[in-house]
């Protein structure tokens, strides 16, 4: 900043942090502004509060670019009566109220950009709710939504600006999934190690000896979820299938005939279709078939806890 505020030449010593966070112009607007400005000079004067840019900063670098000397004014000349005289009408509620009438930007760009100035400014803790109340009434967005960007700023800050720049398939929904994945893997690596030894105390070890990492161990872990998963599957099914198709088999009115006709030669040519050895393959697999139910119906007992 050179000299004093209004000073021929006066220039704000710095941007305040969460004008900083709005994005920028694209070129082909900003050179439509540059070209306005110099056929027009400048319409709306730049705001400050000290020495301190708070709306305004594209004005301000177009005013250079077209060769015009920029106006300034100071936040409590810009806000008009009885507003002036409002306390809550500070530097932040007044770069929230020009930004949400002015920009054309979805509630994930305006919460990204809150959430983001609150970790860049260290204002709040991000578990303080009062406070996330109140970003999220000035930023006209959900609570929620303040959430979702505070753990993005936290655990995928290098998404931060690609939301604010609304680029491509980086909306706050998407990138939130990736900022949860991370806050994940870094709680894992903070604990993991503590969860694994009560887990799997051999994986632990691996892991002190350094034969694999706690991220791999937790990856074995699942994978054997997994495979034990599909194992329950494959004996459900099985014990589904062939329980199931033996109900009602002592209620058949078609049993005792079937066996009349089994004893015939045709009867018997048509059994070994099914059964290779005839009768005797028959008997063989009813007694293992026994042994099968026998087992079922210890696992029944162990289950109901008898």
């Amino acid at each position: 900043m050179s000299g004093v505020f209004g000073d021929e030449g006066w220039r704000p010593a710095r941007v305040h942090p969460l004008a900083a966070r709005f994005p920028e112009l694209p070129p082909a607007d900003f050179e439509a502004l540059v070209e306005d400005i110099r056929a027009n000079g400048l319409v709306y004067p730049i705001v400050c509060d000290g020495d301190e840019l708070i709306d305004g900063r594209m004005r301000l670098k177009a005013c250079d670019a077209a060769g015009r000397e920029p106006e300034f004014v100071q936040l409590s000349e810009a806000v008009p009566p009885p507003l002036n005289g409002d306390a809550s009408m500070n530097a932040v509620a007044f770069i929230w109220s020009v930004n949400a009438k002015r920009r054309q930007m979805t509630g994930g760009q305006k919460a990204m950009i809150a959430a983001s100035d609150l970790v860049l400014a260290a204002k709040t803790d991000s578990d303080n709710e009062k406070t996330k109340e109140a970003v999220a009434r000035a930023a006209g967005v959900p609570c929620s939504r303040i959430s979702q960007a505070l753990t993005v700023a936290i655990y995928a800050e290098h998404l931060v600006q690609d939301v604010i720049d609304s680029v491509p398939g980086r909306t706050l929904d998407a990138v939130y999934k990736i900022a949860v994945e991370n806050k994940r893997q870094q709680e894992r690596s903070r604990d993991g190690l503590n969860t694994l030894r009560k887990q799997d105390p051999e994986l632990a070890q691996k892991v002190d000896d350094r034969e694999i990492s706690v991220e791999e161990a937790f990856a074995e872990i699942d994978k054997r979820k997994r495979e034990r998963a599909a194992q329950r599957d494959s004996v459900l099914l099985g014990i589904s299938s062939g329980v199931g198709s033996l109900v009602g088999f002592d209620e058949s009115e078609a049993l005792p005939e079937v066996i009349i006709d089994l004893r015939t030669e045709e009867g018997q040519e048509h059994l070994a279709r099914y059964f290779k050895g005839g009768v005797k393959e028959l008997g063989e697999k009813l007694v293992a078939a026994k042994r099968g139910l026998a087992a079922l119906e210890r696992a029944h007992k162990q289950i109901n806890g008898r």
